[in-house]
């Protein structure tokens, strides 16, 4: 293993970020991208990253190459990703990520300094190896997922001097949404609710009839426009919302599910006022571009995955900091996050919204 006091970072020229999975992984390691940056500007950085998370990271000034990792094992796209990452020579290649597709990835750079966690299977495939993120950090508590991501930096002598999660939008995607919301009869100064309808996961679902009574409470005591948000996936999901909803509120609530790309969402996420939904990769999205939160949590480790940065509430079903294995809340038949009522989440809902006026 390559001694660190070898590593001048004066002396790279040439850096590559692996950063593969999902979308709220992602948004958590935009701040490594901005450390790194401030201590080596000169720096040519290229990140490689899933085809789905890839216009996250666009228009980042910080960024000057983004290599989309193939998610499956077609032979065109193996090779034109092989091709590309072959041809380039890289002085420093960090995985943050360390799962086999990433460390191999990083050790394909042939970068010099080849920089990855010591845990897991895939260790010998680097040259720097990074003990777990507390010891780097030197602390015994639980620290958030965006202080993990800093830790490598931290372990090769990279200052931090900002932990903001950061993303922009261009203004090919701000001129596409204006007209898909002026399209839905939002003008733009009306203030926007986003509800994220659907989840990744099963468990991570608020139960479509509640859904629709939070959003027919809201529309009879809130102001903001309410628009509903998912992917393709979720369109039978919504569809079983919307046939709930009360009749005033379906006048006024707006459905984009499934008709906007990721880099939409990132526009949609900054012109919104407040974003309410479960945990995961839209609330990161919409916590990184300002929007107050409403997040709603179940299993999840809260203290790894919390809205970092905006405004926000976190609901829960359990009071204690981890929700263990033997927690009861999770035997319930529609997942834990049914516990939370829908009282709780409209009240938190206005509550955030009173910030505005």
């Amino acid at each position: 293993m390559r001694a660190l006091g070898s590593l001048e970072l004066s002396r790279v020229k040439s850096a590559l970020f692996v950063r593969i999975r999902s979308l709220g992984d992602t948004v958590l390691f935009t701040p490594a991208v901005t450390n790194f940056k401030r201590a080596c500007p000169d720096c040519r950085l290229s990140v490689i990253v899933d085809e789905a998370s890839a216009s996250l990271l666009e228009n980042n000034p910080d960024i000057d190459e983004i290599i989309i990792s193939p998610t499956d094992s077609r032979p065109d796209r193996v090779l034109r990703f092989l091709t590309r990452l072959l041809r380039r020579r890289f002085d420093l290649a960090i995985d943050f990520h360390c799962g086999p597709r990433g460390a191999i990835g990083a050790f394909l750079s042939r970068a010099r300094y080849r920089v990855g966690w010591a845990e897991g299977g895939h260790s010998f495939l680097y040259n720097i190896r990074v003990p777990r993120a507390r010891q780097v950090l030197k602390t015994k508590s639980v620290i958030h997922t965006v202080a993990k991501n800093l830790a490598p930096l931290v372990m090769i002598g990279v200052p931090i001097v900002s932990m903001e999660t950061r993303l922009f939008v261009g203004p090919k995607e701000r001129r596409s949404l204006d007209a898909k919301l002026r399209a839905a009869g939002i003008d733009g100064d009306e203030r926007i609710l986003l509800a994220h309808v659907g989840a990744t996961k099963r468990r991570k679902e608020y139960p479509a009839v509640r859904f629709a009574h939070v959003l027919s409470s809201y529309i009879s005591e809130g102001q903001m426009r309410p628009v509903a948000i998912g992917s393709r996936d979720d369109l039978a999901r919504w569809g079983l919302i919307r046939h709930q909803l009360a009749d005033e509120a379906l006048d006024r609530v707006v459905s984009m599910v499934g008709e906007v790309s990721i880099a939409e969402v990132k526009a949609l996420c900054e012109r919104a006022a407040v974003f309410v939904g479960p945990d995961g990769g839209l609330m990161h999205i919409a916590d990184a571009l300002g929007a107050f939160c409403v997040a709603l949590f179940g299993k999840t480790e809260l203290r790894l995955w919390h809205p970092w940065q905006s405004t926000h509430i976190v609901l829960r079903p359990c009071t204690e900091i981890t929700c263990r294995p033997s927690c009861p809340h999770r035997r319930t038949p529609e997942g834990c996050l049914a516990l939370i009522s829908e009282d709780e989440i409209v009240e938190a809902i206005l509550e955030l919204e009173s910030l505005f006026n």
